[in-house]
C-alpha cells in the first residue's frame, strides 16, 4: 500500500507539472465558483472496529466544491464527495461520503495553489481528519478552468493516513480574464494636418538686453551692466588703507594701545596678498640728526617685527626706512608737536575691480 501511495503521488505531481505548463494565465477571478470533480481516494483501514477482520481499500467517487475567492491570493471552499470503497479480499463495495472545508492560497503569477482543511469521513464509522495538499489549474475562456489536486489526510480519531487525487472542472461566477487577448483592429489612419512653420521668438534669458544667440556670458546678474557680448563690465578703483603708530620720547617700543591699528592694517594685507608696504619711521626735532635717523629706523623695524611675528605677515612684503627729523608733521617747538612727530606711518593702495552697476 505504501508503494502504491508513493506511485500515485508521483503521478499526480507529474500531472500537475504538465497542466501547469499548459496554463497561460493565473485566473485571478474573484467571487463564487463551483467545481465538479472525479475523486480517487486511497484508504488503508484495517480491522474496522464495528466489523472485526474487515478492511477497507481504495475508492473512486464524484463530488463538488462551492468556493469563494476573496482576492488574487486567498479563497475558501466547502466540499462534498460520495465514496464507493472497495472491501479488501472481497468483490463487494461499501458506500460512504466525505464533507468539509478548505482554505486555499494561490501563489503569485503561477497556476499553483496550496490548501489545508478539515474533513468528516464516513463509511462503517465516522471520523474527523485534517488534510493538506497542492493543486494546479488551467484557465480557459468564459470563466471555465480545469484543475488537479493531490492531498494527504490524517485521521484525528485513529491511525488512518490516506491519500487522494482529484480532477475537476470549475466555473467562476466572477469576471473571468480571457485566456487569449482579443486582437484589436488597427485604427484607421487619420489625415495629418499640414505642418505649420513656427518662427521662434528671439530670447534674452538673463534680461541683460543681449539676445541669447549673441550672449557669450549667459546668466549674468541683472543688477550689473554688461558689454556687447553680454559679459559683466568692471571698473578699477583704488582701495587705500593708512597706518599711524606714535612713540614715547626717545623710545622705539610699540605701546599696547596701537596694537589694534596694526592688527587692522595686517588684516588688509592678508586680504590683498599681492600688496607690499613701506614703513616710514620719524622722530621729533630735538636731538642730533644722526641719532634721530637711527632712532626712526628702529621704530619702523619694531613695527615690522610686530607684523611678522604677531600677525604672520611675510617679511618680504615689508620694507622699512628711517627719515629722522626730515619730515616733521608739526614744526612747532612744543610738547604736543613733538608727540605728533614721533611716529611710524604707512599707506597701501590696491587697485580693485568692481562690477559696474546697471543704470535703470
Amino acid at each position: 500500500m505504501a508503494n502504491r501511495k508513493f506511485t500515485l503521488l508521483a503521478m499526480s505531481i507529474a500531472m500537475g507539472v504538465s497542466t501547469s505548463a499548459l496554463a497561460q494565465q493565473s485566473g485571478e477571478n474573484q467571487g463564487f465558483y463551483i467545481n465538479g470533480f472525479a475523486d480517487y481516494y486511497s484508504a488503508d483501514w484495517n480491522n474496522i472496529p464495528q466489523i472485526p477482520g474487515l478492511s477497507i481499500g481504495e475508492s473512486f467517487s464524484f463530488g463538488a466544491d462551492l468556493g469563494y475567492r476573496f482576492n488574487p491570493s486567498w479563497a475558501a471552499r466547502i466540499e462534498y464527495a460520495d465514496h464507493d470503497y472497495a472491501i479488501k479480499d472481497s468483490s463487494r463495495n461499501k458506500s460512504g461520503n466525505r464533507m468539509g472545508a478548505d482554505i486555499l492560497y494561490h501563489f503569485n503569477d503561477l497556476p499553483v495553489y496550496g490548501f489545508v482543511g478539515a474533513k468528516r469521513i464516513k463509511a462503517y464509522d465516522s471520523f474527523d481528519a485534517a488534510n493538506a495538499g497542492i493543486g494546479v489549474f488551467y484557465a480557459m475562456t468564459d470563466g471555465w478552468s480545469l484543475n488537479a489536486e493531490t492531498s494527504l489526510f490524517e485521521s484525528l480519531d485513529n491511525d488512518y493516513s490516506d491519500f487522494g487525487v482529484k480532477l475537476g472542472l470549475a466555473y467562476s461566477f466572477g469576471q473571468a480574464p480571457s485566456a487569449v487577448e482579443p486582437v484589436k483592429a488597427a485604427p484607421k489612419p487619420q489625415p495629418q494636418p499640414e505642418p505649420v512653420a513656427v518662427i521662434a521668438k528671439p530670447q534674452d534669458s538673463d534680461n541683460d538686453s543681449v539676445l541669447d544667440e549673441n550672449d557669450k556670458c549667459p546668466n549674468t546678474p541683472e543688477y550689473y551692466a554688461v558689454d556687447v557680448d553680454g559679459c559683466t563690465l568692471y571698473q578699477e578703483r583704488d582701495s587705500k588703507v593708512r597706518l599711524l603708530v606714535n612713540f614715547d620720547n626717545d623710545s622705539s617700543g610699540v605701546t599696547r594701545n596701537y596694537l589694534r591699528n596694526i592688527a587692522n592694517f595686517a588684516e588688509y594685507l592678508k586680504k590683498h596678498p599681492e600688496s607690499k608696504v613701506l614703513l616710514e619711521g620719524h622722530t621729533s626735532a630735538p636731538g642730533s640728526a644722526e641719532y634721530n635717523k637711527k632712532l626712526s629706523k628702529r621704530r619702523a623695524s619694531t613695527v615690522k617685527y610686530v607684523f611678522v611675528n604677531t600677525f604672520k605677515i611675510d617679511a618680504e612684503r615689508i620694507q622699512v626706512e628711517g627719515f629722522g627729523e626730515e619730515r616733521l608733521k608739526n614744526t612747532a617747538n612744543t610738547e604736543q608737536a613733538h608727540e605728533q612727530n614721533r611716529r611710524v606711518e604707512a599707506v597701501v593702495t590696491v587697485k580693485q575691480k568692481t562690477p559696474v552697476p546697471r543704470q535703470n
